[in-house]
């Protein structure tokens, strides 16, 4: 399903932390490569220029029992001096799986950084637990790429990493303390992980019943820091989340998976949040979003009178602008879906589409509710709707437990390439409050104090020729030319 805001979407740009910690890493890895060639240190025999063996190619460990030659060959590939080589080399790897893991966890001792980190990028892939304690040593590694490779891989391993690593402080009593702090970040990746699935590249997000099922596994573990993530609004995410907008969409999918999970201790903290903004306008700002989520945690919960309360105003609303009345039963069909009344929920959207018939959300969560009914005739005949009246959300579409019935049909599949092609045509951006702009081709803005149109990046910008000044000496003449005006 989708929320929905005056009859639109909210949307914000991809953060640009990723872009920024894509940049770091690469100046790392640069920078340690031209340390090693600075200081003209000879490298180990097994670091020189590996070349391959004559008529051998990575695709050759495909083989169902490749030799440790073979396995040793392609971890000294992982130093060579062209980057295809290497990506090659560790694809190769991943093919092989398990019987490549005892040389990687050695090579995570290798004197290269290179290979120190793809093999533990490969083994966050392949490995099994056996390797999870010298992945936790590569954590301490010197070189912060290999460190990064390190924390990356024991995510993937989830819980049983966790595990792990309370096993490891039973025999290392000295590191009890960096052990610990390493599983409790461990752990708030790992749940902001959970959350940030949820938040497609735009920066929007959707709902569907069971959600959170990896941190309800969890239970009462995950709850601290989901209330850490609600609650204080000076929390430092790891993962990129640099948006104020992203924040907010992370908080309240923190607040979704509060509710999810069950337990009725965060009670008092959700009713703070319900009544932040219980009378206004619950879509208009980043507070009334999490109000919003709150209420149908609550709701969840077994407190009901928030989600009673705002059912009341809308469809007291609904009968003060009969025959005008579309974006409130928009509203109130997200309502009845988020507790799952979608008998009723159906209804509006049906009103909806009557009044408005390109509302492609409506189309869209129709759909929804068709597919989750197994009714996948209906469901792709109201998908194509949508799609047709401009929905293009194509990633939230294929994660969205509500289409599950669906997804692997011919016809989902076609729209989805079909979202794609109208998405890379359409801009949009997000304002302050969440209005969302859309922009032409060609066009830009630049938010300072208002909104500036900017020229096609692709046009040359226009140029104020100087003036004509016959009095100005020929070229090589004595006279100083004029300051250049500042």
């Amino acid at each position: 399903m989708r929320t929905i805001s005056n009859g639109h979407l909210r949307r914000a740009r991809l953060p640009a932390g990723l872009i920024c910690l894509c940049a770091l890493l690469f100046w790392c890895f640069c920078a340690s490569a031209l340390t090693a060639q600075e200081t003209g240190d000879p490298l180990p025999p097994a670091e020189q220029e590996p070349v391959p063996a004559e008529g051998a190619t990575p695709e050759d460990a495909q083989d169902e029992a490749p030799s440790t030659e073979e396995i040793a060959r392609l971890i000294n590939q992982l130093c060579a001096r062209y980057y295809d080589d290497r990506e090659d080399a560790r694809d190769a790897l991943e093919r092989i799986g398990p019987p490549a893991e005892p040389q990687l966890i050695e090579a995570l001792k290798h004197a290269d950084f290179r290979v120190r980190f793809y093999a533990a990028s490969v083994l966050g892939k392949i490995g099994s637990e056996a390797c999870i304690g010298p992945i936790l040593d590569a954590v301490h590694d010197e070189d912060v790429t290999v460190s990064a490779a390190a924390k990356q891989a024991l995510q993937g391993f989830g819980a049983k990493a966790l595990e792990a690593i309370e096993r490891i402080k039973t025999t290392r009593p000295q590191d009890v303390a960096a052990l610990d702090a390493m599983a409790a970040e461990m752990m708030k990746g790992g749940i902001e992980a959970a959350l940030q699935r949820f938040v497609v590249s735009d920066g929007s997000i959707g709902f569907y019943p069971n959600m959170f099922g990896e941190l309800v596994k969890s239970g009462k573990a995950v709850i601290p820091t989901l209330l850490e993530i609600v609650t204080d609004p000076g929390y430092e995410f790891i993962t990129p989340a640099n948006s104020e907008w992203t924040r907010a969409m992370l908080r309240r999918l923190a607040i979704d998976a509060l509710g999810e999970i069950g337990d009725k201790s965060v009670v008092p903290e959700l009713q703070k949040m319900a009544e932040g903004d219980i009378d206004g306008d619950f879509l208009q700002n980043s507070r009334g979003l999490l109000a919003e989520a709150a209420m149908f945690s609550l709701y969840k919960l077994g407190d009901t009178s928030y989600v009673d309360q705002y059912r009341k105003q809308l469809e007291e609303t609904i009968e003060q602008f009969q025959g005008n009345d579309a974006q409130y039963r928009n509203e109130l069909s997200v309502l009845l879906c988020r507790i799952q009344e979608y008998d009723g929920a159906m209804k509006e959207l049906l009103k909806v589409i009557e009044q408005n018939p390109g509302e492609f959300i409506a189309h869209y969560n129709l759909a929804c509710i068709y597919a989750s009914r197994g009714q996948k005739a209906n469901a792709m005949e109201a998908m194509r709707v949508a799609v047709q009246n401009g929905y293009t959300d194509h990633e939230w579409a294929m994660i969205d437990g509500d289409l599950a019935s669906v997804r692997e049909d011919a016809e989902f599949k076609s729209l989805v390439g079909e979202m794609k092609t109208k998405s890379g045509r359409r801009r949009r951006i997000v304002l302050q409050d969440g209005t969302v702009i859309e922009l032409p081709e060609g066009v830009d803005i630049r938010i300072d104090n208002g909104l500036e149109p900017e020229p096609d990046p692709q046009e040359p910008p226009d140029v104020e020729e100087p003036p004509i000044n016959d009095d100005q000496p020929d070229e090589g003449g004595d006279e100083t030319p004029p300051e250049e005006e500042q």
